[in-house]
């Protein structure tokens, strides 16, 4: 029985050696642009205008520098380096009566299987995904709620290219 078995591996904290954490330029760049057009309007709203143009300003120069907190929040990415794709992390949940088959649907990469089982906003179970955007790479793992924290339920699996544009399809 598998009930029983320890998982040492944990998807959210597993590092995979085909994933590198990259910085996204563009969003480094556009924040900081951005922050500084934001510094310079609340400055200028209150050395140069006065009345609504003052309070335009201060405005302005609040928007571009929440705007700039965003991008630069958001520069970092990780990246599938075989063949430099998005890699997105996703948690799917699942009800206490669909571990059986939802851990069954993984072990097997069964797409159809797991279509069969109903995703919830909130549950006992948690099928964690990490995948590349061009379905090329995909790990999944059944974690189950005991309490205080979910549980590795299976080993991380790695499904094959084909497998993976199958899954792929109901993760999005």
């Amino acid at each position: 029985m598998k009930d029983n078995i320890v998982y040492s591996n944990n998807i959210h904290s597993y590092v995979f050696p085909q994933i590198e954490k990259k910085i996204n330029m563009v969003n480094l760049v556009i924040g900081i642009v951005a922050a500084v057009a934001g510094i310079i309007a609340f400055i200028l709203g209150s050395t140069l205008f006065e009345g609504a143009v003052s309070t335009i300003m201060y405005a302005s120069g609040i928007v571009l520098i929440v705007v700039a907190a965003v991008l630069i929040c958001k520069m970092r990415m990780l990246v599938y380096q075989p063949s430099g794709a998005k890699v997105k992390e996703t948690k799917l949940y699942y009800d206490a009566t669909d571990f059986h088959a939802v851990r069954q649907a993984v072990e097997q990469c069964d797409a159809d299987a797991l279509s069969n089982c109903m995703v919830r906003s909130e549950g006992n179970v948690e099928l964690g995904v990490v995948c590349s955007c061009d379905g090329k790479f995909m790990a999944m793992q059944v974690l189950k709620f005991v309490p205080f924290e979910y549980q590795p339920q299976t080993d991380i699996i790695f499904a094959d290219a084909d497998s993976a544009v199958r899954l792929l399809k109901l993760f999005r």
